[in-house]
């Protein structure tokens, strides 16, 4: 099977429910789809697959198979072309091709998400021409497919999406604005629309340390909110830009209840009987005094940069002494994919002296630079 250029001249708007985005988000869309170019026998996909694709035939023929039999085939520019091939998850049917063929491959999460935020127009009759290579693109039009398409906002339930979207404030932001800055208390959560900006901390002597640059689609300003905190760094703009934002209520109600998960000590404890591993975000010195026997330890100021330490696989319970910086820990993790949930109240071991288990570090890996929200 080899993939062939994107070249979607036809067809796009008979695509159910492609033709129902608008044609701007139809274009998002298919920048991030690919056409792949199927010969003779080769295996789009097999029953009882597991996937996050919508498959769409262009042209040629595909015959599906359910339990060996076949059950339909299906003709590029026909009537069944129009729908999704065997949508339902696990696939229902195999699809293999009787000719050669080409198949248009998007992403189902990103379609629906679309789906759910996107109030169109009536779509244009057939035959009214989308022509791909035409549709404007710019930079302000890709921050919304990076959001939707960030682990943090695959999360968000789709009920809220619109209304988050809706809820959103746009502010116009001169090059060298402090947006943010260290050491004050948290106000708004940002989600840069336009232009691009700089993270950076002040160290001891006030040397100012760059931690890294964000542009369209990425967030920051969420960690203060969460832990109730103040700013840990500052965010300047490096660029003329226009940045979307949250208040904390609106924050707290839209992105932070549906994404974090606390547990009691006692339930904390059910869910590392059950395969969880403790995670102490607090600092190491902390965490040498009485920290959890067998927990790992990496501070909340050095998750963003080391979170790629921490196996996906493995489920997480996050603590810290009162359940401030876990809590942002906690968000922090299940923005990038993981199973994670902290202790309300904090969960340390007074009882412990000196730890009855030499601490356990983390497992090594070279740590990757990544953007430290302020």
């Amino acid at each position: 099977m080899n993939e062939a250029p994107i070249s979607l001249e036809t067809r796009v708007e008979f695509l159910v429910p492609l033709n129902k985005l608008s044609a701007e988000r139809q274009a998002r869309l298919l920048r991030q789809a690919e056409v792949l170019t199927l010969r003779k026998k080769d295996r789009l996909f097999d029953q009882g697959d597991r996937d996050d694709y919508t498959f769409y035939l262009l042209d040629g023929e595909i015959e599906m198979f359910a339990d060996g039999s076949l059950i339909k085939r299906v003709t590029g520019g026909e009537g069944a072309s129009f729908q999704p091939l065997a949508q339902l998850q696990p696939r229902q049917m195999s699809a293999v091709a009787r000719s050669r063929a080409q198949v248009l491959r998007i992403s189902r999460s990103l379609l629906e998400q679309l789906l759910g935020v996107d109030q169109p127009p009536p779509a244009p009759a057939p035959g009214s021409g989308i022509d791909v290579d035409e549709i404007e693109t710019t930079a302000t039009s890709d921050w919304l497919l990076n959001l939707l398409q960030s682990e943090l906002f695959r999360r968000i339930p789709q009920a809220h999406l619109q209304t988050l979207l809706d809820t959103l404030e746009t502010v116009s932001v001169p090059s060298q604005t402090v947006v943010v800055q260290q050491g004050q208390p948290g106000d708004y959560f940002y989600i840069v629309k336009e232009g691009t900006c700089e993270v950076v901390r002040t160290a001891a002597r006030g040397r100012e340390i760059r931690l890294a640059e964000l542009g369209p689609g990425d967030t920051f300003g969420e960690e203060a909110l969460v832990s109730g905190t103040a700013r840990n760094a500052s965010v300047r703009m490096t660029s003329d830009g226009e940045l979307a934002r949250l208040t904390q209520r609106d924050f707290t109600r839209l992105l932070q209840a549906p994404l974090l998960d606390a547990v009691s000590r006692a339930e904390a404890a059910s869910r590392i009987a059950a395969g969880a591993r403790w995670l102490d975000v607090r600092f190491e010195d902390e965490h040498a005094h009485n920290g959890l026997p067998n927990s790992l330890n990496i501070p909340l100021s050095q998750l963003r940069s080391r979170s790629s330490e921490l196996p996906t696989t493995t489920p997480y319970v996050a603590y810290c002494d009162s359940g401030g910086r876990s809590s942002a820990a906690a968000f922090l993790l299940a923005g990038r994919g993981y199973e994670v949930c902290f202790v309300s109240g904090g969960a340390v071991d007074d009882a412990l002296a000196e730890p009855s288990a030499a601490p356990t570090a983390a497992p090594t890996a070279a740590p990757t630079a990544a953007p430290t929200a302020a």
